[in-house]
């Protein structure tokens, strides 16, 4: 045992994000750090909460259906895998397997902007794929959050932004531009010149990750940078060093004009500016 004697859980821990967190453990705290990925113990299945480990101090919980594409071609698989996940962890967390679990949740669970985590929230229309995505983290919010009231261990969701970062999935936004500007495509298409989000870089997501160890609240927003579209693909352009013909294209099915979320709890105010991110993603990338 460590001299902290703290015990850490990573659940998805080969994925973007819970390689990153696993790094930063490892790294600089010298807990037991102990990692699971789906290839490991599939927890959507009856009883596999079972071989993880116990007395676990902090379970991190990435555990979710990536990439984006999945959202439409694969909803319904989306939505029983990833709540069968979240079921079978509460349910080892309520029989003592840990003191608290940190879930990975979305700005996706909201429809309107300018939100923070006493807005309420609305669903999307149940004809549209993308909704399970929406309901997958809803439910597994309102799980966790219920049944750590019953069982008396705690938990907290947090909800991100656009993450962008060394080991990416290839399919967001961030990676496609500066694939884009590697590659000098000209015109360079856009999904809608105007819409806005906000993006962070994956390290201020872990400096936030290891500061909910400690905060005794059921949700916390994780605002990030925000940029529109038509910004991001002339930072991305101007890496590689051109100036393509940028081309508006129709935005993406169910895709708001402008997502911005913000946060009632003082949390880490992110330090890496999306310019010096982009241009640090792009070196690990291409140089």
């Amino acid at each position: 045992m460590t001299k902290q004697g703290k015990r850490v859980l990573v659940i998805g821990s080969a994925g973007f994000i819970g390689s990153h967190l696993v790094e930063c453990l490892h790294g600089k705290l010298g807990w037991d750090v102990f990692c699971v990925d789906q290839g490991d113990v599939d927890l959507s299945k009856p009883n596999a909460a079972k071989e993880l480990p116990g007395e676990i101090d902090y379970c991190y919980h990435f555990a979710g259906t990536m990439p984006t594409y999945k959202f439409y071609e694969l909803p319904q698989e989306l939505l029983t895998n990833d709540l069968r996940v979240t079921l079978n962890l509460a349910e080892w967390a309520a029989m003592g397997g840990c003191k608290k679990i940190i879930y990975a949740s979305s700005n996706e669970v909201y429809l309107d902007t300018d939100v923070d985590e006493d807005s309420r929230l609305k669903l999307a229309s149940l004809l549209e794929a993308r909704t399970s995505y929406q309901v997958s983290k809803i439910a597994s919010e309102t799980i966790l959050n219920n049944w750590s009231q019953k069982a008396g261990f705690e938990a907290t969701s947090f909800r991100l932004s656009n993450v962008y970062g060394p080991r990416m999935h290839e399919d967001q936004v961030v990676f496609r531009f500066l694939q884009f500007a590697h590659e000098r495509v000209d015109p360079f298409r856009i999904g809608g010149f105007d819409s806005s989000r906000q993006f962070i870089y994956v390290a201020d997501v872990v400096r936030l990750l290891l500061d909910l160890r400690d905060m005794n609240v059921p949700v916390v927003n994780v605002p990030g940078e925000e940029a529109n579209l038509l910004e991001l693909a002339r930072i991305a352009s101007g890496l590689s060093g051109y100036s393509p013909e940028f081309v508006e294209t129709p935005r993406q099915t169910g895709s708001p004009v402008v997502k911005r979320m913000m946060s009632k709890h003082e949390v880490p105010v992110w330090r890496v500016g999306i310019e010096e991110g982009l241009r640090l993603l792009y070196e690990s990338l291409y140089l």
